[in-house]
């Protein structure tokens, strides 16, 4: 079953991918490190506004 520490390490490879410029996997993982935060750590294992910005500021790069 999946834990809080998997949203931290999904959350991770967000940022990895989206630094590597993978822009569509980095919003994917991001979206999931979300879910997994909400149901299993009752949202606060990660920061969540810092997702919201970095999935913001993905769509806005890609005009979606």
């Amino acid at each position: 079953p999946a834990t809080t520490q998997d949203a931290k390490s999904v959350l991770a490879q967000a940022i990895a991918m989206e630094k590597a410029g993978n822009a569509d996997q980095a919003l994917s993982l991001y979206q999931r490190a979300l879910e997994l935060d909400a149901v299993y750590a009752d949202g606060k294992s990660i920061d969540r506004g810092m997702v919201y910005d970095r999935i913001g500021a993905i769509r806005a790069a890609a005009g979606k």
